[in-house]
Order: C-alpha cells, then structure tokens, then sequence
C-alpha cells in the first residue's frame, strides 16, 4: 500500500528507509524490535514503487537527528 501511494505521486518524490527502525519501540533492545519485518517491508516497498523513485536506505532511526537530515542531503 506504501509503495502504490507513494507510486502516485505527480511531483518529485524520493523515499527513505530507517534501517535502524520506523519508531521509537522499534529500536534495537526495545519491545517492538523486529529488524526481519522491517525488512520484509522495505523489501515490499523496493519491489513496488515506481521505478524512477529513489529509495535511499538511511542507517539510522527514524527518530534519529541523522535521518531527519539525510533527507535535505539527499535532495527529499
């Protein structure tokens, strides 16, 4: 469903992934941590977005500093 939505889009788009988890409980050693279905995910959204959207992996939380700044280096 990510993938689809995101494939609609009309303007310049780029998609970021955060290796590191997609929230706070989602972090390594918290109660939510799941790296294998964070993948399975970002698998998903790799195999159906558009092809001309960038997906940038970001080696961060989504909730980390860096991944909040790796969009504006990235041009997002």
């Amino acid at each position: 469903m990510l993938a689809e939505k995101v494939s609609r889009s009309r303007g310049a788009v780029s998609v970021l992934l955060p290796l590191r988890g997609v929230s706070q409980l989602d972090s390594a050693g918290n109660v939510f941590w799941w790296p294998e279905a964070d993948a399975a995910l970002f698998d998903a959204i790799r195999r159906y977005i558009r092809p001309d959207i960038p997906v940038v992996d970001v080696d961060a939380n989504i909730n980390d500093p860096l991944f909040a700044d790796s969009g504006r280096r990235d041009g997002c």
